[in-house]
């Protein structure tokens, strides 16, 4: 039998923490200072947890959806 990896995706939902006169500023500065996601090592590889990059300000992320799979290549 030949090998697969297959490939899916789905939906993460990212919250941080930010003071704010109004949604508007709370939103541009989420968008500023949020910083980015990032993959730690767990489950047996390097590539298998998401997290943020910066735990200041109460920042999390948490999934959102089923993952769709919609790809994949041969592999040895």
């Amino acid at each position: 039998m030949k090998k697969y990896r297959v490939y899916g995706h789905a939906t993460v939902v990212c919250s941080m923490v930010v003071q704010a006169e109004n949604e508007e500023e709370a939103i541009e500065k989420a968008e500023f200072e949020f910083g980015g996601l990032t993959n730690y090592a767990g489950m047996g590889s390097c590539d298998c947890l998401i997290g943020v990059l910066d735990s200041d300000d109460e920042r999390s992320i948490y999934p959102d959806s089923d993952v769709e799979f919609d790809d994949c290549e041969e592999i040895d």
